[in-house]
């Protein structure tokens, strides 16, 4: 998510009106996103923006939209001394492998973020 007062302005291709959307312009509207065109002002819900550009892109675009997390593991390799008391030699020792897998980076965001292109077409 976006830190701090953010606006970008999309232009418009008959070059009349540009589109200016802001986010976090109030502390208390965090969920909310203002949109100018020409001189109207309104403020809709981030969730409903997201959806209505679910909606209209292309399944390429769909598929880089979608929320993903990704989890980067670190594994290691012990080895245990195991001394028998019972059904083996006693004092024979076993050694035992184990491997443990650690989460060490979890990442959370858009597919296009984490594992798709670094550049967008708008730029904040």
């Amino acid at each position: 998510m976006l830190e701090g007062q953010n606006r970008v302005t999309i232009p418009d291709l008959n070059n009349k009106n540009d589109l200016e959307m802001e986010v976090n312009w109030s502390p208390s509207t965090n969920d909310a996103i203002k949109v100018k065109l020409g001189g109207c002002e309104a403020v809709i819900k981030r969730k409903d923006l997201f959806g209505f550009m679910f909606v209209v892109a292309t399944p390429e675009q769909q598929e880089m939209l979608m929320p993903v997390r990704k989890t980067t593991m670190t594994t290691y390799n012990r080895q245990h001394k195991v001394v028998a008391k019972r059904q083996i030699e006693k004092g024979q020792e076993l050694v035992v492998n184990c491997q443990i897998s650690v989460p060490t980076i979890v990442e959370e965001g858009l597919r296009q973020d984490i594992f798709g292109r670094k550049s967008s077409i708008l730029r904040v």
